[in-house]
């Protein structure tokens, strides 16, 4: 088991049994010792044992903690399908352990409970101690039970995707996610409980069930009519969340994708509003095929190239020329790229790489993460795709690893959940002059902050344009291939990211790009190109400007690849040891990411000084070089 693997592994088993233990003890300490009174106090300590796993484990796993649920992702292509056995051993023994743990600190008071009542354990009357554990439905037939468990679970699922889903606009933050996640189960078991107890999971109940059975209660522990427990516990709940997820998927998704695009202001039975947007598709999916037939079919090499846009003239830092080393030539010579948008302190880490053509930058970084660390690389073109995988097992023994660090999917950035890249599962997103291609950019880049953890980075190069191309300029097949024609705006760039919440980015490096082409000179020379190298991250504590709250920040010099001095972007390099006042944001990016490792940073929010004067400091080029690059020396 690699160590993505673990970490789903450990975080699913982790919050399970939390969920479980602070679950199934409120409903002990209320049997023995009538600490809560009524449904609604244990319902609300269920409630919050749910949020409390979610927060305690989503950044190890997508904290599931619930079969239900995660067969319910996985039929609606929300998770990687091969993960679903791995999840469900890590939910099952998560809850076994829970009740373990519970039977081991309670099996005196069960026992004095049991003589002060007269139960003898495993006849039918110690029911009353073994619902500690597993649910029963004493007052309601089977097919009842079913229905309520397939109900209660078919809301639960529902509220989930709901409130995870992108296309909503609606939904809450990021982070009060799992508190609404728990506040949906606690509504649930208000009205379910009555009838079943409200399992709403088959881990929870067949687990400490069987834990049950173990400890002596024996037939009490399975009182139903035969496999009755299976039935409603089991069945009910796996047939109500696979129903919430065909529902939700194929009827409310697409509802919520187009009132998106509409924003909810126009009649989506408007015939000119839905004509324009079939030409407005229509063109994309045109564009798409255009670019998909200029790198599968056209481009053989570099030198079919008819500009320097998509090549990088940047010299690489000595550790990623010790990496290029070990990479197969042909590889090198079949990629293209306008940088290298590769950043340090990566090892152990998870990333993915959109756009990743012939796979070199996906190889440069399988070496960086390590063994225990995972890429993946996403192409829309079958043949690049089946280039890159051909490579995979020559550059994994390469390596040195036992088995591969790396995956290859064939699919499109815009769509990044359709191939199994999940919510919040990502350190770090890459990109190599890839996202020009794409004819929504504002999906491309919601997408990527849908899979960033809290604190990941995007971080890539791209071309960029000094002003709005003229439609037919974009629509051009040649300088749609060199990486030009779907050039942004750089000012249209900074809006589009702060309309998806993130308010600043850093500009770690920019050249101009020079044509060289008389051809593409003449359609289009009157707009300047920019490759530039850009990076910003997930974190809901950045401001639109620049803050000034008296904060210092100091780089210990612990990077493995930045010994000296670490390059933030094109106005903030960090010496080794040398304090340097930053700005609100800075202080953030620095702190609440990866690098917080890496850094000491001395302040808080709580005194504000006014507006900090941040901006590029180094000399430009009159090209509009910028006077580094993105190394760390």
């Amino acid at each position: 088991m690699n160590m993505i693997n673990r970490r789903h592994f450990l975080g699913e088993l982790i919050g399970t049994f939390m969920l479980v233990f602070f679950g199934c003890g409120a409903v002990a300490v209320t049997v023995l010792f009538s600490s809560h009174v009524g449904l609604f106090q244990v319902a609300v300590i269920w409630g919050f044992a749910v949020t409390l796993a979610i927060y305690a484990t989503r950044h190890l796993s997508c904290a599931h903690l619930n079969p239900a649920v995660s067969l319910a992702m996985a039929v609606s292509k929300r998770m990687n399908v091969r993960l679903l056995p791995m999840y469900w051993i890590a939910q099952f023994l998560g809850a076994f352990l829970a009740a373990a743990v519970l039977y081991g600190l309670f099996a005196s008071s069960i026992a004095h409970y049991e003589s002060v009542n007269g139960i003898m354990r495993g006849t039918h009357a110690s029911v009353a101690t073994a619902k500690m554990f597993g649910e029963y439905y004493p007052n309601v037939t089977t097919l009842v039970a079913f229905t309520a468990e397939a109900v209660g679970t078919f809301l639960l699922v529902f509220l989930i995707f709901s409130l995870t889903e992108g296309c909503n606009v609606g939904r809450p933050d990021d982070a009060l996610t799992p508190f609404f996640i728990g506040m949906t189960v606690m509504t649930i078991i208000c009205i379910i409980a009555p009838l079943t107890q409200a399992a709403l999971n088959p881990a929870r109940d067949l687990s400490p069930r069987l834990l049950a059975w173990l400890a002596g209660w024996g037939k009490a522990a399975f009182p139903d009519e035969p496999w009755g427990f299976l039935e409603v516990y089991v069945f009910g709940p796996f047939a109500g969340g696979l129903a919430a997820s065909w529902v939700f998927t194929k009827v409310i998704q697409p509802l919520m994708a187009n009132n998106k695009v509409q924003a909810g202001c126009k009649c989506l039975n408007d015939r000119s509003s839905e004509k324009k947007r079939w030409v407005t598709m229509q063109i994309a999916a045109d564009k798409l095929t255009a670019i998909k037939d200029y790198y599968g079919k056209i481009l053989k090499s570099k030198k079919d190239l008819k500009t320097d846009a998509c090549c990088s003239p940047d010299s690489f830092p000595e550790y990623l020329r010790k990496i290029m080393e070990k990479i197969d030539d042909e590889i090198i010579e079949k990629f293209y790229g306008c940088g290298s948008p590769i950043p340090p302190g990566l090892e152990g880490r998870a990333v993915v790489d959109l756009g990743c053509g012939t796979g070199r930058d996906v190889y440069l970084v399988s070496a960086l993460v390590g063994q225990e660390g995972h890429v993946i690389g996403v192409d829309m073109t079958d043949e690049q795709i089946m280039f890159a995988q051909k490579h995979l097992e020559a550059q994994t023994k390469r390596f040195g690893y036992s088995y591969p660090n790396m995956e290859f999917k064939q699919g499109y950035i815009e769509n990044l959940q359709k191939i199994g890249v999940e919510n919040n599962s990502v350190d770090v997103a890459i990109s190599n002059c890839v996202i020009n291609l794409s004819p929504d950019k504002k999906t491309v880049f919601e997408e990527i902050f849908r899979v960033l953890k809290r604190g990941g980075e995007l971080y890539f190069s791209d071309i960029f344009a000094g002003r709005r191309l003229p439609e037919h300029l974009q629509a051009d097949p040649v300088l749609l291939g060199e990486c030009l024609g779907g050039a942004l705006y750089i000012e249209d760039f900074r809006r589009l990211l702060r309309e998806i919440g993130c308010l600043d980015y850093r500009v770690v490096s920019k050249r101009k790009v020079n044509l060289n082409n008389p051809e593409v000179e003449t359609k289009v020379g009157m707009v300047d190109f920019y490759s530039m190298t850009i990076r910003a991250f997930k974190l809901e504590t950045l401001e639109d400007i620049c803050e000034d709250y008296g904060q210092v920040a100091t780089y210990l010099g612990t990077i493995p690849e930045c010994p000296h001095q670490f390059i933030l972007d094109d106005h903030h390099i960090f010496q080794t040891g040398r304090p340097m006042l930053v700005c609100g944001n800075t202080a953030s990016m620095l702190s609440e990411t990866r690098y917080g490792q890496h850094f000491k940073v001395l302040g808080d929010r709580r005194t504000h000084f006014g507006k900090f004067p941040c901006g590029p400091s180094m000399a430009k080029t009159e090209d509009g070089d910028s006077s580094t690059s993105c190394k760390c020396i």
